[in-house]
């Protein structure tokens, strides 16, 4: 993978990042409980180890299939970006680049609707549908 730095991208090394990531999980945990109280906002299932033999396998696989998925999904991200970046000598212009700043927002928007359009059971219905989820084990 190749290193690149662009004003659209934050460095996650950074101290301005680390304190941001700190500060905005200090926020969300106050906020959260004051509005919660003690009540937990999703309630778990029982969980029991069956078998480790065969259930630690299928948690390696799961982490080898999260690991295929954030790759695919890093690519996606750089050749979503490089449909608007300006033309520079190294790089002709993306066929988006015309698009202003102001409008690219609105494009992404538009395309997560659209894929809602289409996949409607991707869209967040509320937590009362996720822990019926959680509960029954029955998707809607």
């Amino acid at each position: 993978l190749r290193l690149r730095r662009d004003a659209a991208e934050l460095d996650v090394k950074s101290n301005t990042a680390i304190v941001a990531t700190v500060l905005a999980a200090v926020a969300s945990a106050l906020a959260a409980q004051e509005l919660l109280g003690s009540e937990l906002a999703l309630r778990p299932g029982v969980f029991t180890v069956q078998s480790s033999i065969v259930e630690l396998p299928l948690y390696v696989g799961l982490g080898a299939l999260s690991g295929g998925v954030a790759v695919v999904f890093e690519q996606a991200t750089s050749r979503a970006r490089a449909l608007f970046q300006p033309e520079s000598a190294a790089a002709a212009a993306g066929p988006l680049s015309a698009v202003p700043l102001f409008l690219r927002p609105a494009l992404g928007g538009a395309a997560c609707g659209l894929l809602g359009i289409a996949f409607p059971q991707i869209l967040f219905f509320g937590y009362s549908t996720l822990d019926a989820i959680l509960a029954t084990g029955e998707t809607a």
